[in-house]
């Protein structure tokens, strides 16, 4: 699952440069769309190799097919707000160059860190991790 995190990060961020670089834009044409899809398109083809793995019947197969709407609304969705911030955040910019590198650091920035904490709270003890002073 760690592998997932980074390749989460690297989307993310290249959906936050995306928005940089359209800025007041990115409303229009097909980027919005295509922030969406790709995870849905991630979801199908890994379902479509779980059927091709191991069929279970039409009934599983069915409720499998949700994967790839939700994954569509929850990573794309995501990556879509995070884009939108960007661009309303440096829809002042001139420069498209400088307000995609700026949403692509900051979104990869962040998420680095936020993945950073993870894993530092992941290698601690937990009694490590809330020891208080002893009271007696």
């Amino acid at each position: 699952m760690g592998t997932w995190r980074w390749v989460w990060l690297g989307y993310v961020a290249a959906a936050g440069g995306y928005g940089g670089w359209r800025g007041e834009e990115l409303g229009t044409g097909w980027g919005p769309w295509c922030i969406l899809l790709l995870p849905a398109v991630i979801g199908f083809l890994s379902t479509l190799r779980r059927w091709v793995v191991s069929w279970k019947g039409w009934q599983v197969a069915l409720i499998e097919l949700l994967v790839p709407v939700c994954a569509a609304a929850g990573v794309g969705g995501q990556a879509l707000l995070v884009s939108w911030g960007i661009a309303a955040a440096t829809g002042g910019w001139s420069a498209p160059a400088a307000r995609a590198a700026f949403g692509a650091g900051v979104v990869a920035v962040v998420g680095g860190l936020v993945l950073a904490s993870y894993r530092s709270r992941v290698g601690t003890p937990a009694s490590e991790a809330t020891s208080s002073p002893s009271q007696g």
